[in-house]
């Protein structure tokens, strides 16, 4: 906030609060300190600023009545200040000047006059704000929100990957998009992060259209115009790798297959040193695709060239499937993993052969990635692992394995999908349950009532969840948030009303880990997860039922999600958590071979512990943000392919803080900058 230019923040919403409010805190103005150190005062609900009884939306600051200014004196709140914030579209607000809301000698004044000519300076000591303060509960669950938040983030990574790729082509001499493409991505996906679609998706908003409809619009709109920044298309016969983030990469990468190419005859990649590289036919939703290792430079390109004939190289097989009577057992070089059919495909053994270290706790009476959940018009659980499954290849390679575990949940078809690679810690998940109709799932039939504190979406040990008991002894929960993880303090995330909130969010991923090592869970959308008081990490699945004002949120079609697993040892930080979060959200991209393009060379390697969050061109000069996820400083050396003349240190807002100095050996530019724990720091630089 700092680096655009604010000076003080309101962290007040006595209004719309059905969705979630703020931990009650303080007696007023506090010094909100944020993860990396840095801090702003900043107004809080108070303590004493108590939820409005009989309401589920408001807390009593909401029209600044006599009571909850006589309550504010009470509690020695100095200045006490209310607040009914609305969305710009609501034609009844604000309540300004009306009944109550003049009682006690109440004044209306901008936020800019409160903090300027009302408040004396002093604040209510620090308050180090986390996620856990902030009580959001959504319709966690509803396919609805599910489909919101997977096309949001989908769009969201897209955005950056293609400001990163333009900016890749721009250093290479070609022409960069101009302004007008780069607001044709962002606009539209900034409408689509517009609190109404998350909480009213169904409410109607443009020429009968849905919140949900207009951002499915919205998002098709951004990552149109992302693919034609990134450059996608059919790849063709030669074709370029691309690596947006500040490391060099490895890993397998699939390329749709030329139709000249179709048939069994053998293929083979031939790399831009004339090395000729194995590659294997795999089919994926249909497309019949070419599947190879390849290596890219950090932030950079790796050309590729697609090729009749076999590679004369031979690479030594890490990846398998087999049946054993132990199981249906799935194995790269870095894990084995062992299938139960009997138990509907629940993985009874996850071994990290690293280590030798049992990842599932084979003790739990949950099975390690199994579906759970309470449809209430039978009045039961119904778990996958209640019948049987079959296991399907649906392609083994020596460097990749995919299988498809097909079961069932109360009579409905699922189909989970498990991908193991050579040297790859994540594992990759899917997940596609095809309802035959409509499903109550959830604690009970809930009445709609708006007003009611109890409801039956709040307590996600009902919703249909995936379950992974894993075997880390007492453990410790960490969860991510953009620039930011938090640890947990929470002994479980469950609650039945709407005054009980707990923040229960996963935003990319959430990890518990303890001396028998960790479990880190990656989530393709923004969801709820359940942990503590003997249950298992968990990923919320399904809710069907009546939800927020009343509205029904049925199952509509098919439940689709993908997720991954990491287990490690060692604590997140340690293990490179948020690295491999990065790179799941940034995966290597295929395009058609451009000429504006460098291929092998590294125009940005960040290098050590630090992550190119973005990477754009601004004007003539090229912007990098670089953020330090360790809980410690970190001293980033930026290693640049292409030549600097000036390099500065800025705010979020363009403001120069400070010049940096450069240095150049062996065609490459150094710079060197000091990010704080859990923060960033942006750097522009002048190209020569």
């Amino acid at each position: 906030m700092r680096g655009f230019g604010y000076t003080h923040a309101v962290l007040k919403c006595p209004d719309t609060c059905w969705g979630g409010y703020l931990r009650g805190h303080g007696r007023g103005v506090v010094s909100w300190v944020g993860p990396s150190g840095d801090s702003i005062p900043a107004l809080p609900r108070y303590g004493c600023e108590e939820l409005v009884e009989g309401s589920t939306w408001q807390t009593a600051a909401w029209n600044n009545s006599a009571e909850y200014l006589d309550a504010c004196r009470r509690a020695g709140v100095r200045f006490p200040a209310g607040m009914c914030f609305q969305d710009a579209g609501w034609r009844n607000g604000p309540w300004i000047g009306v009944g109550e809301a003049t009682a006690g000698g109440s004044r209306y004044v901008t936020w800019s006059e409160y903090f300027g000519h009302v408040w004396d300076g002093r604040t209510d000591g620090e308050w180090h704000l986390t996620q856990e303060d902030i009580l959001v509960n959504l319709m966690w669950g509803s396919q609805v929100l599910q489909r919101v938040a997977q096309r949001v983030r989908a769009a969201e990574n897209r955005a950056v990957q293609a400001e990163k790729a333009d900016l890749m082509r721009w250093l290479g001499g070609g022409a960069a998009a101009d302004s007008t493409r780069v607001a044709a991505m962002w606009r539209p996906l900034m409408l689509a992060q517009h609190h109404d679609c998350w909480i009213v998706p169904y409410n109607t908003v443009l020429d009968g259209r849905s919140w949900a409809a207009m951002v499915e619009l919205w998002c098709d709109a951004a990552v149109a115009g992302a693919d034609s920044l990134v450059g996608c298309g059919a790849a063709g016969h030669e074709f370029d790798v691309v690596n947006t983030s500040g490391h060099a990469r490895r890993g397998a990468v699939r390329v749709a297959l030329p139709d000249d190419m179709a048939g069994n005859d053998p293929l083979r990649v031939v790399d831009a040193r004339g090395r000729s590289l194995p590659c294997w036919r795999v089919e994926c939703g249909g497309v019949a695709a070419c599947l190879f290792e390849a290596e890219t430079p950090a932030f950079g390109a790796a050309r590729y060239r697609l090729e009749r004939g076999a590679s004369r190289h031979r690479v030594a097989s890490a990846c398998a499937a087999y049946r054993t009577a132990e199981g249906f057992v799935v194995e790269s070089d870095i894990y084995r993993m062992v299938i139960d059919t009997a138990r509907g495909g629940a993985v009874a053994s996850l071994v990290d052969r690293r280590t030798g270290r049992e990842v599932v706790d084979r003790g739990s009476e949950w099975g390690f990635n199994t579906l759970r959940g309470y449809f209430y018009d039978e009045g039961r659980f119904f778990s996958s692992a209640e019948s049987a499954a079959r296991v399907e290849v649906e392609y083994a390679t020596p460097v990749e394995v995919r299988v498809a575990i097909v079961g069932s949940i109360a009579g409905e078809p699922v189909r989970q999908t498990l991908t193991l690679r050579r040297g790859d810690e994540v594992i990759d998940c899917t997940l596609r349950i095809a309802w035959r109709g409509n499903r109550g799932i959830g604690e009970y039939a809930d009445s709609g009532e708006a007003t009611e504190n109890r409801r039956a979406f709040k307590d996600d040990r009902y919703k249909l969840l995936l379950m992974f008991p894993a075997a880390t002894g007492d453990a410790v929960l960490h969860k991510n948030a953009p620039f930011s993880v938090c640890r947990s303090r929470l002994g479980d995330t469950f609650f039945k009303t709407w005054d009980g909130h707990k923040h229960n969010v996963v935003v990319d991923w959430v990890d518990v880990t303890g001396a028998g090592g960790g479990l880190t869970l990656m989530s393709d959308h923004t969801t709820s997860y359940s942990y503590g008081g003997g249950m298992p990490l968990a990923l919320t699945v399904q809710y069907s039922g009546k939800g927020l004002w009343g509205r029904d949120y049925p199952i509509e079609g098919a439940t689709e999600m993908s997720y991954a697993l990491m287990p490690h040892a060692g604590e997140w930080d340690a293990a490179a958590v948020w690295n491999a979060g990065c790179e799941s959200n940034e995966p290597l991209a295929v395009r058609p071979a451009e000429e504006n393009v460098m291929p092998g060379r590294s125009l940005v390697d960040v290098g050590g512990v630090c992550e190119l969050s973005s990477a754009r061109r601004r004007g003539g000069d090229v912007e990098l943000r670089l953020f330090n996820p360790a809980s410690e400083e970190a001293e980033c050396r930026v290693s640049l392919g292409f030549g600097v003349s000036r390099a500065v240190l800025t705010r979020l807002d363009g403001e120069v803080e400070h010049e940096l100095a450069t240095s150049r050996r062996r065609g490459r530019t150094s710079v060197a900058v000091t990010v704080p724990p859990s923060g960033f720091a942006t750097l522009r630089l002048t190209p020569q």
